[in-house]
């Protein structure tokens, strides 16, 4: 056996002990995974020590320590949580205590409610896993592939996703506030009401994604690719959205005050009420945008590419406040009235 083998038989077992005894301490799983994996090629003769004692050690573990994981695959179960449950704060794990699932393969395991604080799951396969109101608080889930998971009302504060595969994911009502998304594949994930304040998603992909009600408050979305995504409503004060492809998005009723827009792309994107005074339009793509207003205080410059009913017009609306660059003087209105002229 090769040591690449040996490493991906141990990953497996440390995701079959981890489904079979849920509340056994994370030390003892590694340890009994390594274990088996050592002796595999051997013919047995006796019990593995550390195979038999872990049942034993996991006796010795004070009952208030231990982490309560569902053990079936494939069978939800309800999940009773204090309604403020995701603000308070979180057990903290030393080295030792956080759980190693690198390389397991989860595939549609049943992990409603679980403590999953910390662990590392790296590369681990939880294609279509149930994950629902799961505790993935600082949890490392690098290039990890969650393909249709269930991960609504999950806790994934300051998780570790960048370039983790999401793609038909659904993150419902999930917490992802601090989160590292950087290169994720989030097309088509359900995040309506999902909150990702401060989440890093540079160069992510959001393409036909709900956002709907999410709150990206402070969020960094440069280079990020939300075309035709649903932003409906979405709070983005303040976020970074430098060359973002919002294409044809929908940003109707979406707050997006004071965010950075300088090259990003909103070409026939739905702007319904959308508020975007105080917002850098530099170089902005905003033709055929849909019932755009003279966004109040906006910054812009002569690549900014405005929609129709606003090209002609918009210089006389603003003042020069640098070379080159110009600012808004009032807003709020569309520049054209119901029989279309200013």
């Amino acid at each position: 056996m090769t040591d690449y083998e040996r490493a991906e038989q141990a990953a497996r077992l440390r995701g079959l002990l981890y489904l079979a005894c849920p509340e056994a301490p994370p030390s003892a799983i590694e340890s009994t995974a390594e274990a088996i994996t050592q002796h595999s090629e051997e013919s047995p003769t006796e019990p593995v020590p550390e195979a038999a004692d872990l049942r034993g050690r996991l006796e010795q573990l004070p009952r208030q320590r231990r982490r309560v994981r569902p053990r079936r695959l494939r069978r939800p179960r309800p999940l009773h949580r204090e309604e403020d449950e995701l603000s308070q704060p979180q057990e903290q794990l030393s080295d030792a205590e956080q759980l190693n699932l690198t390389g397991a393969d989860l595939t549609g395991a049943d992990l409603t409610g679980a403590n999953l604080t910390g662990a590392n799951l790296t590369g681990a396969n939880l294609t279509g896993a149930n994950l629902t109101h799961a505790k993935l608080t600082g949890a490392k889930l690098t290039g990890t592939h969650l393909h249709g998971a269930d991960l609504a009302g999950a806790d994934l504060r300051s998780a570790k996703l960048n370039g983790a595969h999401l793609n038909g994911a659904n993150l419902n009502g999930a917490n992802l506030t601090g989160a590292d998304l950087d290169c994720a594949d989030l097309t088509g994930v359900d995040l309506t009401a999902a909150t990702l304040r401060g989440v890093k998603l540079r160069s992510g992909k959001l393409r036909g994604a709900d956002l709907t009600g999410a709150k990206l408050t402070g969020a960094d979305l440069r280079d990020v690719k939300l075309r035709s995504a649903k932003l409906n409503g979405a709070h983005l004060t303040g976020a970074k959205l430098t060359g973002a492809d919002l294409a044809h998005a929908n940003l109707a009723h979406a707050n997006l005050t004071g965010a950075d827009l300088a090259h990003a792309n909103l070409a026939h994107a739905n702007l319904i009420g959308a508020d975007l005074a105080h917002a850098n339009l530099a170089a902005a793509m905003l033709m055929g945008a849909k019932s755009m207003h003279l966004p109040a205080r906006a910054t812009w410059n002569r690549q900014t590419r405005w929609p129709a009913n606003l090209a002609s017009n918009i210089a006389e609306h603003s003042d020069e406040v640098s070379p080159g660059i110009y600012q808004v003087r009032g807003g709020g209105k569309s520049l054209v009235s119901s029989t279309g002229r200013i």
